[in-house]
């Protein structure tokens, strides 16, 4: 049905392999420097994993439509999954086993929201004249119904504390309701579109909004709004798309805006909020993307199936975590495809859920492995792109090489550079001209150790030499030569 194309493995000697088993000389050094680009130092250790490697699909999944929404109750015990024309589903995360289902009606639902404490869901759907409905989710009653919108509802999403539902309406508006007493509390207007997304701030006093659907330019903009008064605080201006996904970040400081699911094009950009401007920008279709418990890394699901993370404050890829998929033909893409995924607020599992006929509604679960990053950067001339760019793939290529977990791994120093290398005369073997080279000297540290890179202007990565129980100021000055 889909044939997936495995990206090749870089065939040279990798550094984890180099640094125990062959003698450094300036000429290996050389030939190494000329093969092995930056992206490529850790093919071996680093290789992304195809779509259908180490993904747990559930066996009892039986959506008979696209997968339009996942929430993960807080403390990762349970996953509810929403559906078109179809019941809702909840799963034990713990066994990965149907507890029960839930008839919302015969247009099913296509947006969850799930109350702190895990008790009560809260349900939607686009098709339908605009009413909420909220369900015990232990017992799968009905609890309570609201009128909300005078057509389908987008988006539902819960304040922090609960005490608030904020619903997303096709008529335009947004209204906030008590979810204790189920009264209406504002409707806020203001967007010239189909109110697409909502995303609430840690902060608990801000949610943001944004309209229109794939094809609809009528209004671009996002909103910040007051959730106690429902005044509108802030209007961000200068996306060129619309945005089908929003989420703030653990300090509420920036504001990712993706162009949400189904989506083959697009890009995704990151906003600081107190100036109003998009600081950084990643040039991918993404359905999902999230940010790590530290605030210092994304997570993101595209519309390939492809799963990479990324550096929060530059928006530079990471790694890439699982590769795009490869259709053998441009009508496979429109019949398979993940529609939408959720991560667990412990960032160890991701779900993703899948649409498409295709595709056979699966939902899978993704086992992730992300370590927490503290950067001790002294050099702030440092260009930041790289910067943060090495020091991700330097950390990763030394803990796994030490065995010990990325967070141990320290940066201890990134400074402009030159120094002279050895490179192969042309038709001579074994013989070696000096060059001089330039860019960043790193240096890295950890269980012990300090390893010296150089990484060359244009991205070449050189390991200088293992260097065990060293101070770094002896390291000051140190180059390699001929």
């Amino acid at each position: 049905m889909i044939s997936i194309k495995k990206y090749r493995v870089f065939p040279a000697i990798i550094y984890g392999i180099a640094l125990s088993a062959l003698v450094w000389t300036p000429a290996t050094q050389a030939s190494i420097d000329q093969q092995v680009a930056p992206q490529q130092v850790l093919a071996k250790q680093n290789k992304p994993l195809n779509p259908e490697e180490g993904i747990e699909f559930l066996k009892e999944s039986r959506h008979g439509y696209d997968i339009e929404s996942l929430v993960i109750s807080r403390d990762g015990q349970i996953l509810v999954s929403g559906s078109l024309y179809d019941k809702i589903h909840v799963w034990s995360m713990k066994n990965k086993k149907l507890i029960r289902t839930i008839n919302p009606g015969k247009n099913g639902s296509t947006t969850l929201a799930l109350s702190p404490d895990g008790q009560n869901l809260y349900t939607g759907t686009y098709l339908e004249s605009g009413i909420v409905q909220v369900w015990n989710i232990k017992t799968g009653k009905l609890i309570r119904r609201m009128n909300s919108h005078k057509s389908g509802i987008s988006n539902l999403t819960l304040t922090p504390d609960g005490k608030t539902l904020i619903a997303a309406g096709q008529d335009k508006t947004i209204k906030l309701w008590n979810t204790q007493t189920g009264k209406l509390i504002h409707t806020l207007k203001g967007h010239n579109a189909p109110v697409s997304a909502i995303a609430v701030s840690p902060n608990k006093n801000i949610f943001a909004s944004s309209a229109g659907i794939q094809g609809d330019s009528r209004d671009l903009t996002i909103r910040l709004w007051d959730i106690k008064t429902g005044k509108l605080l802030k209007t961000l201006t200068n996306s060129i798309q619309t945005a089908g996904f929003l989420t703030f970040s653990p300090d509420g400081k920036n504001l990712i805006s993706a162009r949400g699911k189904s989506s083959d094009y697009g890009r995704t950009n990151i906003w600081n909020l107190s100036t109003g401007k998009i600081i950084a920008t990643i040039a991918k279709s993404l359905i999902y993307i999230g940010f790590t418990s530290d605030g210092k890394r994304l997570l993101s699901v595209d519309s390939l199936y492809g799963v990479d993370l990324w550096d929060a404050a530059t928006g530079a890829n990471i790694r890439q975590i699982v590769e795009q998929i490869k259709f053998e033909d441009d009508r496979t893409y429109s019949r398979v495809y993940p529609n939408t995924a959720a991560m667990s607020p412990d960032n160890k599992t991701l779900v993703i859920g899948e649409g498409g006929v295709l595709s056979g509604y699966r939902i899978g679960i993704r086992q992730l492995n992300l370590q927490p990053i503290k950067s001790t950067s002294v050099d702030t001339n440092a260009p930041k792109s790289n910067k943060f760019r090495y020091e991700g793939i330097l950390r990763e290529n030394m803990a796994q090489l030490l065995g010990i977990e990325e967070g141990q791994v320290k940066l201890v120093k990134f400074e402009k550079a030159t120094w002279q290398k050895c490179l192969p005369t042309p038709g001579r073997a074994g013989t070696c001209q000096p060059v001089t080279l330039s860019g960043h000297r790193v240096v890295m540290s950890g269980k012990g150790e300090n390893w010296v890179y150089y990484v060359t202007s244009d991205g070449f990565i050189t390991l200088d030499k293992r260097i065990p129980n060293v101070n770094t100021q002896t390291l000051v000055g140190r180059q390699m030569s001929c």
